[in-house]
């Protein structure tokens, strides 16, 4: 009898260790698995942090896209209206340098005839000299004055017009025209002519 309860103890005793060395060992496990619960919660905020900066780097990302293609129709917008801007200045730009070539035209012209009226005006003045030194001088004035006459004498004369006086009618004349008449001293200015032809027939 008190080998059964001693056998009885022993066990009670054992099972009791064995209890609680499990018990030990559960609760450390259980605390790994806490520690492995905190770390994995840890991750997920992490990764929920992360995910939610992706998510603003997306939106950011799209609304930089919608802003790209924006500002690129923006540019295409701008680059043809330009391009039309472009061809009116060039339009505008070969029309200037006709009227350009044209104003060299002319002023070459004018040039030509600047240089053709300093030789007039050179010779003018030349001559003007030679005659003021003609007009001091005695001798020079006598001999510009036989140069007129020789030049006036070598000059061919004009010949003269005569005036032909209006011939008078004669007797039985026809003038041409009514000289404003239509009757005159009771006749017709104007004489009418008939004319009758025959035209013979051919016999047959």
């Amino acid at each position: 009898m008190i080998k059964l309860r001693n056998a009885l103890i022993a066990f009670l005793l054992g099972a009791g260790l064995i209890s609680i060395v499990h018990y030990s060992f559960l609760l450390q496990e259980k605390a790994g698995l806490s520690r492995a619960l905190e770390e994995v919660n840890a991750r997920v905020l992490v990764l929920e942090k992360d995910k939610a900066q992706l998510i603003q780097s997306l939106n950011s990302g799209r609304e930089a896209v919608k802003k790209l293609s924006d500002d690129n129709a923006f540019l295409s917008m701008t680059v043809q209206a330009q391009g039309g801007h472009i061809s009116a200045l060039t339009a505008e730009l070969e029309k200037t340098n006709a009227r350009m070539k044209e104003l060299d035209t002319g002023y070459s012209l004018l040039r030509c005839e600047n240089s053709a009226l300093k030789a007039q005006l050179f010779f003018v003045v030349k001559e003007e000299a030679k005659l003021r030194l003609s007009m001091t001088s005695l001798p020079e004035l006598k001999k510009a004055i036989r140069g007129l006459k020789k030049k006036k004498t070598r000059a061919p004369s004009s010949p003269l017009v005569r005036k032909e006086k209006p011939k008078k009618p004669v007797e039985g004349q026809i003038l041409e025209g009514n000289k404003g008449f239509l009757i005159k001293n009771g006749k017709p200015t104007f004489i009418k002519t008939i004319r009758i032809e025959v035209v013979p027939t051919s016999s047959r």
